[in-house]
């Protein structure tokens, strides 16, 4: 339904930004101004979870990679290569794109 799109979304993402700010603001009540902004900061830095936190964020975002680009190379492969019937050559040219 076109006509309630636009209202659903704008109150998805006003109640989504709404409780971001609620959640900010009772987290900075409960532990105060010393809590640094990047999550991984607050870690003990001399401790197991202090090393490890921060290299299983960095490995999740690198495993995130190929999702993201996932729609452009098909978008890509669909323009570049079109609807050619199946080919060794084609197969080829699709590993390439890739």
């Amino acid at each position: 339904n076109k006509e309630t799109f636009v209202p659903v979304l704008t109150k998805t993402l006003w109640s989504v930004m709404g409780l971001f700010i609620l959640f900010g603001l009772v987290n900075y009540l409960n532990y105060g101004s010393g809590t640094k902004t990047t999550i991984t900061l607050n870690l003990p830095s001399g401790s197991f979870v202090g090393k490890v936190v921060p290299l299983a964020f960095a490995f999740a975002s690198l495993l995130n990679i190929p999702l993201f680009l996932f729609p452009a190379s098909i978008t890509l492969e669909a323009k570049l290569l079109g609807d050619t019937q199946r080919s060794l050559a084609r197969t080829w040219s699709k590993n390439g794109l890739r």
